[in-house]
């Protein structure tokens, strides 16, 4: 005899609902429409109600990487729901709540969406547990090993450390004994060859910008100030883009760079940085026909980037607006400036990444020092330790 939906039991009641749930939601689809802009693009979440039929737009930035993870967050919005609550057990509903409310205001946005688009990913595949005390870590490799199919070893690396972070959070509120990714071990990266513009490269990516086609004057020396402050400053695309006016002296060429309430430098401290005379030369004659704060005004770093990949293909120079900070701390070790100079220069928080992630010797640098050496060793009747360079 067949049952009575009064007959069954509430567990099947239960579980029937959640099916009826989610065969909803997997129907609601979120989609990036991308719109071009007279510099650069935008991008705009696009879903629809698949009750009402009605649509639903949202604003995802300028940035195409950025606006990809507003849709993943917002996919799992649309398909977590509202949970239940265990009694007595700390839901990830709460500890999300939790986590919104004491860092969204201490975290820069982008940050922060990262945060919550990674907990929302590790959410969903444990989708049977809805507490962070049912997480082991046997659970955690289990995680691991699945997106290691779906991402590479450096993303799983930064998703790990970040949902590590995110767990020590819940320990440090006291709702957990101890952070299951607390043993994690983490992949070993090879190290990436650092890319260093030579002086022939700068000088062929100038006569590109100044050779640009249908393209204004100002926004040719926008486009040199830009690539010679980065090169010169070491400068972080943030940086360029905040930079105002006043925070040039055109007379010393002294670039003081400021943390303000909208904005602040990735290590959150001011400092100063220096350009030469002829950057100055550019930097007065942009300012003359340009009448706004900011002198390399750009809704978002994706702007700036689109400029320059246009550049490059021109130039036939492959290269980054962030090899131009890495080629300026390339060539302060080749002047002799100690590293720790370098660090405070850069903006590093640690010593480390300026000298492993930044500071690459050309070899002519390396070429000319060995011959010098060679030369010294000579004259000093010593014997020469390598054979010399031809």
């Amino acid at each position: 005899m067949a049952e009575t939906p009064s007959q069954k039991p509430e567990h099947a009641k239960q579980r029937e609902g959640i099916m009826t749930a989610r065969s909803l939601i997997t129907r609601i689809k979120v989609t990036v429409e991308k719109r071009k802009l007279k510099e650069g693009y935008s991008y705009v979440l696009r879903w629809r109600d698949p009750e009402t039929g009605k649509r639903f737009y949202e604003h995802a930035g300028y940035d195409n990487k950025l606006a990809k993870r507003k849709k993943a967050v917002k996919e799992r919005d649309l398909l977590l729901g509202q949970s239940d609550i265990q009694s007595g057990l700390y839901s990830f509903d709460q500890f999300e709540e939790d986590f919104t409310e004491s860092q969204k205001h201490r975290l820069k946005e982008s940050t922060f969406i990262d945060y919550l688009a990674v907990l929302r990913q590790f959410r969903c595949f444990f989708s049977g547990k809805r507490c962070l005390q049912d997480i082991t870590p046997l659970d955690v490799e289990r995680y691991i090993s699945s997106r290691l199919s779906e991402i590479k070893k450096i993303s799983l690396n930064t998703e790990t450390r970040t949902l590590k972070a995110m767990f020590n959070y819940a320990v440090q509120w006291e709702k957990l004994n101890k952070n299951p990714f607390a043993k994690v071990k983490f992949f070993k990266i090879p190290d990436k060859e650092i890319r260093v513009l030579s002086p022939v490269e700068e000088k062929k990516v100038l006569r590109t910008i100044q050779n640009l086609q249908g393209t204004t004057e100002e926004r040719k020396l926008r486009f040199t100030g830009i690539f010679l402050i980065a090169l010169q400053g070491g400068l972080r695309s943030s940086e360029i883009r905040y930079l105002r006016w006043k925070d040039i002296d055109l007379n010393t060429g002294e670039v003081n760079l400021v943390c303000r309430d909208e904005w602040s430098t990735k290590s959150w401290k001011n400092r100063t940085v220096y350009v030469t005379s002829d950057t100055l030369e550019i930097l007065k004659r942009l300012k003359m026909i340009q009448r706004k704060e900011k002198p390399f005004y750009y809704a978002h770093a994706s702007s700036i980037s689109h400029v320059f990949r246009q550049i490059k293909r021109k130039s036939g120079v492959s290269f980054t607006l962030h090899d131009c900070r890495r080629t300026c701390a390339s060539r302060m070790a080749e002047n002799g400036v100690p590293v720790q100079v370098a660090k405070e220069y850069l903006g590093h928080a640690d010593i480390q990444t300026t000298m492993k992630h930044y500071t690459k010797i050309s070899k002519e640098f390396l070429k000319d020092a060995m011959l010098k050496t060679a030369v010294e060793h000579k004259k000093e009747g010593k014997k020469i330790p390598f054979t010399e360079v031809s």
